[in-house]
């Protein structure tokens, strides 16, 4: 997870982030089980049985995904998107990658669905950075 770009909205909303950080460490872990708070939280909504039960893996389709499903997605976002224009990407890396996933030759749809979730969060970020500039969120 610390090398990964994943889809966690509500845990890096900055509010989220700064009571994390002013919980002390006996008030995230009891024992061995951890997010003590969040389970706390979740028991208004949730069953205990749902909330404290053993960690399971969870497998998204992202192969088919991204070579079907999403693959208009990923041609408008990632050909030429704000990442590869601002050079922070390489576009012949990108464009490579994309083509060597759709033809079978390599599984690259983990990396893929990476690229897009950072392009949009770095198209996100431009938008509020944009709106806060002239007064649009506070």
């Amino acid at each position: 997870m610390a090398a990964s770009t994943e889809l966690r909205v509500p845990f890096v909303d900055l509010r989220v982030f700064e009571a994390a950080f002013r919980a002390s460490g006996r008030e995230k872990l009891r024992g061995r089980t951890g997010k003590m708070i969040l389970k706390q939280a979740a028991e208004a909504w949730l069953p205990r049985e749902i909330i404290y039960r053993p960690k399971a893996s969870f497998s998204a389709p992202l192969r088919s995904w991204i070579r079907r499903d999403l693959a208009g997605l990923v041609d408008d976002l990632l050909l030429g998107s704000g990442l590869t224009s601002r050079g922070l990407l390489d576009t012949k890396v990108v464009e490579r990658m994309i083509a060597e996933d759709r033809s079978g030759q390599r599984d690259h749809a983990q990396r893929i669905w990476h690229l897009l979730t950072l392009e949009l969060w770095f198209r996100l970020q431009r938008e509020i950075a944009a709106a806060e500039a002239v007064g649009g969120f506070s």
